[in-house]
């Protein structure tokens, strides 16, 4: 399998109906705090505050077109059950979602207020879930759409890619957060076809660091996450999305749960952005100095990913000293 320029394209104008092309601005406090030009990608500012919604409705639509499309399934610890729920309602189909014992509650809400949804407790590694959602697709013929393995979900989110050059000719680096790995495998293929000197860099949760591991010893690794960035908290990624990160994906570095927790802090205090912790993980990489930039003048762009967060942890966080 192949994940094409033209293909990301191709995802771009199909889903333009259903996402959003989210803004993407110059922090001046940022970039003054972490010594680059600091240009955040909103995606926390989708319809359903996610950018998961970009692969779903690629999918989804591609199915359409075909006349393929029927009820679907899908295994998610909330944002692409959202997404896919979403797009399904738009779409005139059923989605039901398997999602984790653990799943944060405000996420299961969001799901259940569409009235094609069925949400389904099941297991929490992303095998389990995968199994118990294989099953109900065999069981009742219905799709599965893969949160991170499918090419045309990681087209539609490698528009991400295609939206930072357009609107930052400039960028240098990109930095994407990663829990399984669809978002960083599109994003990193569009940069690369559209800018090939711009740098991608992948963070990862330390209580999440299955996509690292594997990036790095390149081989896949399961590990059971422990973390509060559930947007990231995959406990494996799949051989094709290793493939792609192996190709397009220039390091990955880890961020600790605090650092995240202070990075919300300061985009919410300071910038007024609203993100849950997996949105906040490339600001914290900045501010933590995991990733460090290489000169006043380099851009870099955190992809603020998802802003669907859990008030209590906000009032947490915001209760914290400084």
């Amino acid at each position: 399998m192949e994940i094409s320029l033209a293909d990301i394209e191709k995802a771009k104008e199909r889903i333009k109906f259903l996402a959003s092309h989210t803004p993407l601005y110059e922090s001046q406090f940022l970039s003054k705090r972490c010594s680059c030009e600091v240009d955040l990608k909103l995606e926390c500012y989708q319809p359903i505050r996610v950018f998961k919604i970009r692969g779903a409705a690629n999918k989804m639509l591609s199915l359409a077109e075909n006349h393929e499309l029927r009820n679907v399934v899908a295994f998610s610890a909330g944002n692409h059950g959202l997404a896919v729920v979403y797009v399904a309602y738009k779409l005139g189909v059923q989605a039901a979602i398997v999602v984790p014992n653990t799943a944060v509650q405000t996420k299961v809400n969001a799901i259940s207020e569409y009235p094609n949804s069925k949400i389904i407790r099941g297991g929490s590694t992303v095998e389990e879930l995968k199994t118990v959602a294989e099953k109900i697709a065999n069981d009742e013929n219905s799709l599965l759409v893969h949160p991170f393995a499918d090419p045309a979900v990681i087209c539609g989110q490698g528009t991400i890619g295609l939206e930072i050059v357009e609107d930052q000719p400039k960028v240098d680096t990109i930095l994407v957060p990663i829990g399984g790995g669809g978002l960083i495998s599109g994003i990193s293929a569009a940069a690369k076809a559209k800018k090939e000197s711009c740098k991608v860099i992948g963070i990862c949760a330390e209580g999440a660091p299955a996509a690292y591991k594997s990036f790095k010893e390149n081989r896949i690794v399961s590990q059971p996450p422990k973390t509060i960035a559930d947007g990231m908290g995959a406990s494996t990624t799949d051989p094709f999305n290793l493939e792609l990160m192996k190709r397009y994906v220039d390091d990955m570095v880890l961020v600790s749960d605090l650092e995240i927790k202070h990075a919300m802090k300061v985009l919410i205090e300071d910038l007024h952005v609203l993100v849950e912790p997996a949105g906040a993980a490339a600001v914290a990489a900045l501010l933590s100095g995991s990733y460090k930039p290489s000169s006043r003048d380099e851009v870099v762009v955190p992809v603020l990913s998802g802003g669907n967060v859990n008030p209590s942890l906000v009032k947490e966080i915001l209760l914290e000293p400084s």
